[in-house]
């Protein structure tokens, strides 16, 4: 696989060639019509004009992105991360509910991020086995999308593996995540409480 960061030079070579192969043939054909030796006519025009689409690419796509960008209405501020990690250790019910749970909650729904994922650590779990209003709003959010889970050590710790899995909570070796998010700047924002 290409590394992600020749990404532009892979789409402009790849739309070069095809933009200009095609552009070539048809003016070619509108020109010329079908006589002898069209197709060495062609490719001879074809590849003059890659040399000139492929660099041309380069110029020419940043200023048109630009210029959609200001006649777009409504344009969204572009973000390169999609993905939001939440992670809590805290087991202060306000705290829990007026944060991570309040903005976890709204931003699938307000568009914010593409993915939420919710994971409680240490003794935040007891409250999140506990508090009927953070039930409820695991259950609401989980209705909007919002991924939950758990360290299973501190679960297996609390004896409430069973709880949190009847919740929805996965439980499971969280590190797993935590350390992709860390290590994934670009994809991944991540908080914690």
């Amino acid at each position: 696989m290409i590394n992600k960061k020749y990404e532009f030079i892979l789409f402009a070579f790849l739309m070069a060639l095809f933009m200009s192969g095609f552009m070539s043939l048809i003016v070619t054909f509108i020109n010329l019509g079908f006589v002898d030796g069209i197709l060495s006519i062609w490719i001879d025009a074809y590849w003059k004009a890659f040399l000139v689409a492929f660099p041309t690419i380069f110029l020419v796509v940043p200023r048109v992105r630009k210029t959609v960008g200001i006649l777009i209405k409504n344009k969204k501020i572009p973000m390169s991360k999609e993905n939001l990690l939440i992670v809590i250790s805290t087991n202060d019910v306000d705290t829990i509910l007026k944060f991570p749970l309040l903005y976890g909650g709204v931003s699938l729904p307000r568009d914010y991020w593409k993915r939420v994922h919710i994971m409680f650590w240490g003794s935040s779990i007891i409250p999140a086995k506990e508090n009927v209003q953070i039930k409820e709003q695991i259950k609401q959010m989980q209705k909007d999308g919002v991924e939950f889970s758990s360290c299973i050590v501190c679960a297996e710790e609390y004896a409430v593996v069973d709880e949190l899995e009847n919740m929805g909570i996965v439980c499971n070796h969280t590190g797993l995540l935590l350390t992709e998010a860390l290590k994934d700047d670009k994809n991944w924002a991540m908080m914690t409480v």
